[in-house]
């Protein structure tokens, strides 16, 4: 569900950019989906769950930085970010999170937010990029991929592509085997 909403939306945004570079007289215009095509290249899919007791909501539209400070805290957390749906909301939004070692989804802003199936039923579905704790202190600035005073991390991305994408493969071979 959530990644064929992400490659719809970038769709959608790329034939804006061809009808608009048909126009005359218009400078040209590429289609803003850096952060969708990472995602979809190096991001997972997780199943929300219902947050554990051991962890409590935090302040909403804070997700960035109630994960990054829940991430700096423990050390079986790892952040990550990417795009949240659900059947209650009909659009992907962009959003961060935590993974525990087992895979599940911690996320401590969301459900105060939306009230996402407190009660159970459809918890969200997650697609995002897992990012090391030692990158996330080295490379965030109010979040990983997207700042509002700095535009898109391309800075991220580049750093991302060779130091990290390489080793969560070496470790996934090194798992298999």
């Amino acid at each position: 569900m959530i990644k064929e909403s992400i490659e719809e939306y970038v769709k959608a945004l790329n034939t804006l950019a061809e009808l608009h570079n048909q126009q005359k007289d218009q400078p040209p215009f590429r289609a803003p989906t850096h952060l969708h095509d990472f995602v979809l290249k190096h991001g997972e899919i997780w199943q929300g769950q219902t947050l554990p007791s051991k962890y409590r909501l935090r302040p909403i539209r804070r997700c960035f930085q109630n994960t990054y400070n829940l991430v700096r805290r423990s050390k079986a957390l790892t952040y990550c970010e990417g795009f949240v749906a659900s059947r209650e909301i009909p659009l992907t939004i962009h959003h961060a999170w935590a993974v525990n070692a087992k895979g599940e989804v911690i996320d401590t802003t969301l459900r105060a937010y939306l009230n996402l199936s407190a009660s159970g039923g459809d918890r969200g579905e997650y697609m995002g990029v897992r990012f090391p704790t030692w990158f996330v202190q080295r490379y965030w600035l109010g979040s990983m991929l997207d700042c509002y005073y700095r535009g898109f991390r391309l800075d991220v991305i580049e750093a991302y592509e060779r130091q990290v994408a390489n080793y969560y493969l070496k470790t996934d071979v090194l798992a298999a085997s």
